[in-house]
């Protein structure tokens, strides 16, 4: 965050404007992109460059690194990026000055870093479908006798069922697993595996 009041100190901006403007970075933000933009800044001080001022292919052979060499996944390498470009002057394409991601070669390289090396994902769920309804159809899911069932199993099959029917995904049942059901005295909180 020193970075960033820095730059717009530098810029020539009175101490409460940039107080007002940094306001609306939130916590959670500033606790992602700030190590990502100190990690760059020492990586640029070993070589002897300014982290605000770098050169774009000095800037793009460090993220390149880091997916290549690091193998951080693509999209972290482009959450570096962002981190970066908030903290970088913007450099002359043309006769616009622009942020380096707005550059074209910047942009060109972006989106090559999705295709080469691509998120992956789990498409196919980890279980059955047709296992796990035909369990529910049988004890301990099932009895005649609700009573016998006992609250935490009727619960458990009464939160699968009404996700399964109002899942926005059919792809999000996949995310179900049983370590996300929550039960309490009178409720059962059913959540996505965070991983999904």
């Amino acid at each position: 965050m020193e970075a960033d009041r820095q730059a717009w100190r530098e810029a020539g901006y009175p101490k409460s404007v940039p107080q007002t403007a940094l306001a609306a970075i939130r916590d959670s933000s500033r606790r992602v992109y700030d190590p990502r933009w100190e990690r760059f800044v020492t990586w640029c001080k070993d070589r002897k460059i300014s982290p605000s001022s770098a050169p774009v292919p000095v800037v793009l052979k460090y993220l390149d690194r880091l997916v290549v060499k690091d193998q951080l996944a693509a999209r972290t390498v482009k959450g570096y990026l962002t981190s970066i470009a908030k903290r970088h002057k913007r450099v002359r394409e043309g006769n616009l000055k622009k942020p380096i991601t707005e550059l074209e070669m910047v942009r060109k390289w972006s989106k090559g870093l999705l295709v080469r090396f691509p998120p992956k994902r789990l498409i196919v769920p980890q279980w059955s479908l047709d296992i796990v309804l035909s369990a529910l159809k049988k004890p301990p899911y099932y009895d005649k006798d609700l009573r016998l069932i006992g609250v935490r199993r009727l619960t458990q099959r009464t939160a699968f069922l009404v996700a399964l029917t109002t899942a926005r995904r059919a792809s999000e049942i996949g995310a179900i697993t049983c370590s996300n059901i929550q039960f309490g005295a009178n409720e059962a909180i059913l959540r996505l595996d965070p991983n999904f």
